[in-house]
């Protein structure tokens, strides 16, 4: 049990001290407060653009190409085992396995989690996806489409699950406090 814990200690320290940095410099861009769980992987980083205030759980698995960026905004969090997955195969390639095809769909659509979003654990974002503005996506959901601001999307494909706020007076009150 204290060898586990050790290890554990071990891959937060690394990460603060090589994983974060590393991103922070090879992300497109990158806001202030940049915070990625241990254990996580970004592939083609020049593609993802991060804003302030980020927070990511451990595990985090973001994977692109040139056809799909991907934009998170400021303040979203990502809970533990989050993947999100630009571009896509073309599988209509027919000159040998899938695995030999190096060229990627040129039909892959970007990638946005707005402004304030927060992505529960193990959830899968795929191209196309448009995560609206303070949305909330429960744990286990995949979303391959748009999700309305404000709103608590589930399920596989997530969907409108219900409001965040009861009333209009509650929903005026926190977009007057984020501006």
């Amino acid at each position: 049990m204290a060898k586990q814990v050790m290890l554990l200690t071990f891959r937060k320290i690394i990460n603060r001290l090589v994983h974060r940095p590393y991103y922070r410099f090879t992300l497109k861009e990158c806001g202030k407060k940049f915070k990625i769980g241990y254990n996580s992987e970004i592939i083609k980083p020049d593609l993802v653009t991060v804003g302030s205030n980020f927070f990511s759980g451990p595990r985090t698995y973001i994977s692109t190409n040139e056809f799909c960026p991907i934009k998170i905004c400021d303040n979203v969090m990502l809970g533990p085992d989050v993947m999100i997955l630009g571009g896509n195969h073309d599988y209509s390639y027919c000159e040998n396995h899938m695995i030999f095809n190096k060229i990627d769909n040129t039909a892959s659509s970007p990638i946005t989690i707005s402004e304030g979003c927060w992505v529960g654990a193990r959830c899968i974002i795929l191209s196309g996806s448009y995560i609206g503005e303070g949305a909330i996506i429960g744990a286990g959901s995949i979303v391959n489409s748009f999700i309305p601001p404000y709103l608590i999307a589930v399920g596989s494909p997530a969907k409108k699950f219900f409001k965040r706020f009861p009333d209009e007076s509650r929903l005026r009150e926190i977009l007057k406090n984020v501006k």
